[in-house]
């Protein structure tokens, strides 16, 4: 039988008192390597534990971390092994009830070798960090020993610190305070218009953001930014016009005889292995970019996805073409139970987890929105394939409850059918497939 090991609200209460004169600024960097860990923070953890002189590793992690899971299992089997020598306190910002909801759905992760801190804040202030995973090394004089992601997380190398034996790991260094919703270049404010390329920064995650301005009915873009992105994604978000992170159902195609300029390494595993990179970071160095493209004024989609991918075809060197293929396709038709919106000046959408309210929304935009924000993890493709509309864009006003059903998405399509007159069918179909030829091959 498993047992879970949390640390108490008594102990988490007494730390924020504690902690109350001593706490760091918003403004302060946190603790460094090197730095010596507080006595309120070690008190309270020798207090739990029982023994001082442990090696300890605090695991910062979350439930929807993919990484962070991986390196729990690493982790608890670690310090099932090392029980007199190594302490692994697990902390979430997330609260008792998700982390312990979590936890019974995946008993796997459940295990006494492994101490949970959940709701914190008190540590999160200490050692500040943007990406997950994100680990504190302190060996048994208190001290800072490293500061990492979580490729270090390894039995080598957590081995290796346990007998005091390795000198140096690569240290995870998170720009705190870097914001992605200010311009780029905070003491450049004066642009009309600007289209930044840089390469791969390190200390920031990966992502991206877009402006809008406008309503549901109406929304025109200012501005795109994208972190830390491969040439394959940068690309997709122009050609699929933001209505997915990710390419799905292969309808855009890559022609180029190195696949490790445009995709991540995970994607092509057998390239990598025999490629003249060391490491994944080594890849990310020279394959990752930073892209910034903002207008003077906010335009339509179609227009600010074409702006941006006429840039990205001139600084990547890649021609753009196109061919019409069968594929698998979500086509879009209208029945007789179709009502058109009797208001049309103005539209609104709102979904949460029980409900969906929609007026005046276009049904292409609609089920394009649900197929990408229904899905069961962040990471994932779109369960529907691409859509073909043949409605002439027409619009609808829906409101559907689906609390307690499993597959929200086709609940939704079934309702869309029986009671709004909008059919969704997975069939053949025509549809354009978007080429992309590396002209540095």
């Amino acid at each position: 039988m498993k047992v879970t090991n949390y640390l108490s609200i008594f102990f988490f209460l007494l730390l924020t008192v504690i902690n109350s004169s001593v706490a760091q600024p918003k403004d302060v960097e946190g603790l460094q390597i090197g730095d010596k860990i507080p006595n309120q923070i070690m008190t309270i953890i020798n207090k739990y534990q029982g023994k001082e002189k442990k090696m300890i590793i605090i695991s910062f992690w979350a439930t929807w971390c993919k990484p962070c899971l991986k390196e729990l299992k690493i982790l608890d089997s670690l310090a099932r092994e090392n029980e007199k020598d190594l302490l692994v306190l697990s902390v979430s910002y997330q609260s008792q009830r998700e982390i312990e909801s979590f936890l019974s759905k995946n008993p796997e992760y459940n295990s006494s070798s492994l101490q949970f801190l959940m709701s914190d804040k008190i540590l999160h202030s200490y050692f500040p960090h943007r990406v997950l995973p994100h680990n504190i090394w302190i060996d048994n004089n208190k001290k800072i020993k490293y500061i990492t992601g979580g490729a270090e997380i390894n039995r080598e190398n957590i081995l290796s610190f346990i007998k005091g034996e390795k000198d140096t790991l690569f240290e995870k260094k998170d720009k705190i305070h870097f914001d992605t919703y200010e311009p780029f270049h905070l003491s450049d404010s004066k642009f009309r218009y600007r289209a930044i390329l840089t390469d791969h920064i390190e200390g920031l995650l990966s992502g991206f953001t877009v402006q809008n301005i406008g309503n549901i009915g109406n929304r025109k873009i200012i501005r795109f930014f994208s972190f830390n992105q491969y040439k394959a994604n940068l690309f997709w978000y122009a050609i699929n016009e933001g209505r997915s992170p990710k390419d799905f159902y292969n309808t855009m195609r890559v022609e180029t005889k190195d696949s490790l300029r445009f995709f991540w390494t995970g994607e092509e595993s057998k390239s990598f292995a025999n490629s003249k990179y060391k490491t994944r970071q080594d890849w990310r160095s020279k394959n990752t970019f930073c892209y910034e493209l903002r207008l003077p004024e906010a335009v339509d989609d179609t227009v600010f996805y074409k702006n941006m991918l006429d840039d990205l075809k001139r600084n990547f060197n890649v021609d753009i073409g196109y061919r019409n293929e069968i594929i698998t396709c979500g086509v879009i038709t209208l029945n007789k139970k179709y009502k058109a919106p009797i208001d049309q000046d103005s539209a609104f959408l709102d979904l949460d987890d029980k409900r969906i309210v929609a007026k005046n929304i276009s049904v292409f935009y609609l089920m394009n929105f649900l197929n990408e924000r229904l899905k069961d993890d962040l990471n994932d493709i779109p369960s529907d394939p691409p859509y073909v509309d043949k409605t002439n864009d027409a619009k609808i006003d829906v409101d559907i409850v689906f609390e307690g059903e499993s597959n929200k998405l086709n609940y939704i399509k079934e309702v869309l059918k029986r009671k709004y007159g909008v059919n969704v069918d997975r069939k053949k179909h025509k549809y354009r497939i978007t080429i992309l030829k590396d002209l540095e091959s």
